[in-house]
């Protein structure tokens, strides 16, 4: 998971660390009400403290595709995106007073969703969507760098940053994803898998639909593929005794499924690629981007890395292109035209191709603009007034601490698919 800050209230504001998350649409912090029962020092919000708060009479709750829940009130106030120098009157958000304990994970406080609103609890507009009328380009993107402590991640709004990939975008549309009943739902950054292969063996057994999720850490995998992958890669299939102390080997290929693949690091460089064919071009992810080198000893085994996939159980059809797949692809959200574009990632963030013409209309000048960007996050405050007021704005990204870990004593497995089910609740049936 990724985050940044924002603030919330006025002219008196409380802060706060959120993760950035494409596959929900909520955004959310915790409210003064939230019982303080987490390790960790969560930020809260008290609407007493902000003469611009409003109440909306709402409830609001989120659940999240690993099963994780927040809930409580829906308010109204002043947000301000702070490293971007926006400020959001009016913005509707969540006042959590229920909160898994899954969830309070140190350095994240709230989450803001970057998905459409018609995904969200009460279907209210996203920060972004209200963002969207003043910007340029009503579209933001990511590059996610491969350092764990690494600062250097960054969001943009209002373009793309071509420093950070070579060649062109490769864009790809929505409008794939359905309920249960075949009604189509557009809500979701959603795309069409054509193919799934591992050495030229084609493995996709659903319907081909995969989110792309800022929210969740690795990929996320139908159960049937899941299991046909980690063979593919001659991985031990591991579940996890009851006190989470221990592995209990299983099948891959196990109806129930399995928690962890387990791999041996010493082979990452002779195991295959995971060929991931979007509308026919092809995402190839190598084992250097799917091996996962735990932290701790895992015990009575000498394959000390992980698969970074997480199997989706047996209620889901659909692929999710978590972290995983955005660390190798620079990743672009259109959210005007409902689009997706992907380009392989350059190299420390130095671009070696000639800058791309057909993108070149995102972002005016790629190396005066760096320096531009820097100079407005540092000294301007918009409020969202006007039309195509605001140009591009990049923003650095710190990579939360939560994930797939083996401590030494208890295996953790707290950062699966940040998806939300929201109010569609069941009628997503196999579809999630």
């Amino acid at each position: 998971m990724w985050y940044g800050e924002i603030c919330i209230g006025s002219p008196s504001k409380s802060c706060f660390n959120v993760g950035f998350d494409t596959g929900s649409s909520d955004t959310w912090v915790p409210a003064v009400s939230l019982p303080k029962t987490s390790p960790y020092d969560l930020s809260r919000f008290d609407p007493g403290s902000s003469s611009s708060y409003k109440q909306t009479g709402e409830d609001f709750k989120i659940t999240y595709a690993d099963g994780s829940e927040a809930s409580g009130i829906s308010g109204e106030d002043t947000l301000t995106w702070t490293s971007f120098g926006l400020t959001i009157p009016g913005q509707k958000f969540g006042l959590v007073d229920s909160l898994e304990q899954s969830m309070q994970c140190g350095e994240t406080d709230g989450m803001l969703g970057l998905a459409f609103s018609s995904l969200a609890y009460n279907h209210h507009p996203t920060p972004f969507e209200n963002l969207s009328p003043s910007l340029q380009y009503p579209m933001f993107s990511f590059y996610l760098d491969d350092e764990p402590d690494s600062n250097n991640s960054e969001l943009f709004l209002g373009g793309v940053n071509q420093k950070y990939y070579e060649d062109c975008l490769t864009w790809h549309s929505l409008g794939h994803f359905s309920l249960a009943d075949g009604t189509p739902f557009e809500g979701f950054w959603d795309v069409q898998l054509t193919s799934v292969a591992v050495n030229s063996d084609e493995l996709l057994t659903t319907a081909g639909v995969a989110l792309v999720d800022s929210g969740s850490s690795y990929l996320v995998v139908p159960l049937a593929d899941a299991g046909t992958i980690a063979n593919k890669f001659d991985a031990t299939c591991v579940n996890l005794n009851d006190d989470n102390t221990n592995i209990v080997v299983v099948e891959c290929t196990n109806a129930d499924g399995f928690k962890f693949a387990l791999v041996d690091c010493a082979t990452r460089q002779t195991s295959p690629n995971l060929d991931i064919f979007i509308e026919g071009i092809n995402y190839p992810l190598s084992a250097d981007d799917l091996f996962v080198e735990a932290e701790g000893s895992i015990p009575n085994t000498n394959k000390q890395c992980f698969l970074a996939m997480i199997n989706a159980g047996t209620t889901s059809n659909m692929y999710v292109l978590g972290d995983t797949f955005m660390r190798k692809y620079y990743t672009a959200f259109d959210h005007k035209l409902k689009k997706v574009g992907f380009a392989r990632k350059s190299k420390n963030g130095e671009r070696q191709s000639p800058i791309c013409a057909l993108d070149k209309y995102l972002v005016e000048d790629l190396n005066r603009g760096s320096v531009f960007l820097t100079v407005l996050l540092s000294l301007l405050s918009i409020g969202v007034l006007g039309s195509g007021a605001i140009g591009a704005r990049k923003y650095f990204l710190k990579r939360r601490g939560c994930g797939c870990v083996w401590t030494g004593e208890t295996a953790r497995n707290s950062s699966t698919a940040g998806v939300a089910f929201s109010r569609l609740g069941e009628s997503l049936g196999d579809n999630v």
